[in-house]
């Protein structure tokens, strides 16, 4: 079988709403992806077309109140700053493992809304993805190293362990970052941070 094939049986016995992505990449093959986000579910009819499509398709996880499930990505290319920012976050027991950085995953807290922080000079430091983003689940393949994404554990498994993040997260972030050296008081907007909109949206 496919990627998809192989592993969104397990997610749809859970309930959670993940998809396919087309082959290498992390783009998503529905549109309008994001409806099953918050209120719909998945349909058994959807489910059933998506896993006869005969391509191998990355599979994506839909983020938000339906699959309960949200992810701090940590884009960091320097792994002891890694490290040390994980260390001050609230454990999870699943880690992706990408070409920089970690993504973690934790419970979905409503009142918690996607934000990004950016530095000037490196760019993006730590997202926040809840409702409206998917997160590529492993063994998907990467488009740029065409390598399967890695992770500690499957998703599917530790879904019941799961912690979720304090409402005042992203103060947390910023304090953490900004002990850590970087410089963020050149987005003291932070409108601008927590507006973001995932592409696709």
């Amino acid at each position: 079988g496919t990627i998809f094939q192989r592993e969104a049986p397990h997610y749809f016995k859970l309930g959670i709403p993940v998809m396919p992505l087309k082959p290498q990449t992390k783009i998503p093959l529905p549109v309008g992806w994001s409806n099953w986000a918050d209120e719909h579910p998945l349909t058994e009819e959807i489910k059933r077309d998506w896993l006869r499509l005969p391509s191998n398709n990355n599979i994506g996880l839909i983020l938000g109140a339906q699959s309960g499930i949200a992810i701090v990505d940590i884009d960091i290319k320097d792994s002891a700053i890694v490290e040390q920012v994980i260390a001050k976050l609230p454990k999870s027991p699943w880690h992706r493992f990408g070409r920089k950085g970690l993504a973690l995953a934790y419970k979905h807290n409503p009142n918690l809304r996607s934000f990004k922080i950016i530095d000037p000079k490196e760019g993006s430091l730590i997202e926040y993805l809840s409702s409206g983003n998917q997160v590529v689940l492993p063994p998907s393949i990467h488009p740029d190293t065409l390598q399967p994404y890695k992770s500690n554990s499957d998703l599917f498994q530790v879904v019941d362990q799961l912690n979720i993040l304090p409402d005042d997260f992203e103060r947390i972030c910023r304090e953490v970052l900004m002990e850590l050296g970087y410089d963020l008081k050149a987005k003291s907007s932070v409108s601008a941070v927590t507006d973001f909109v995932p592409a696709g949206n």
